[in-house]
């Protein structure tokens, strides 16, 4: 039988689950995991944007010519690296976020749950 409350109309049975299951904690350390992918985001554009500044400049050289060198952890293919490396974890973040609103989308009333008449 569903229930009302001022957050919508929700599953008796899941209510009750929730209530003695559901860490809210862990909506709020959610969001500062998605915190930090943003600012990697973020970090990760001006990445890519240097990244795109070497490759054109990469397009212009004359391999004939002699070049100056630098040292590897300035090199394209490091910073190419880096850029890959560190969006590994993104994926797991987000789908904790999602797995929590999942979990909270389970107090849907079932639409075939017998209403009072007041309903």
């Amino acid at each position: 039988m569903p229930i009302h409350t001022r957050y919508g109309n929700l599953d008796e049975a899941a209510f009750e689950a929730f209530q003695d299951d559901f860490e809210p904690e862990r909506i709020l350390r959610a969001i500062d995991d998605l915190d930090r992918v943003k600012h990697g985001i973020s970090a990760m554009q001006e990445e890519l944007r240097e990244l795109h500044r070497m490759a054109e400049s990469l397009m212009e050289i004359d391999p004939a010519q002699p070049n100056a060198s630098v040292p590897d952890h300035e090199s394209i293919w490091m910073l190419a690296e880096d850029i890959s490396s560190r969006a590994w974890e993104w994926p797991d973040i987000i789908e904790v976020a999602t797995d929590i609103a999942d979990e909270v989308a389970k107090l849907a009333p079932n639409p075939d749950a017998e209403w009072d008449e007041d309903d």
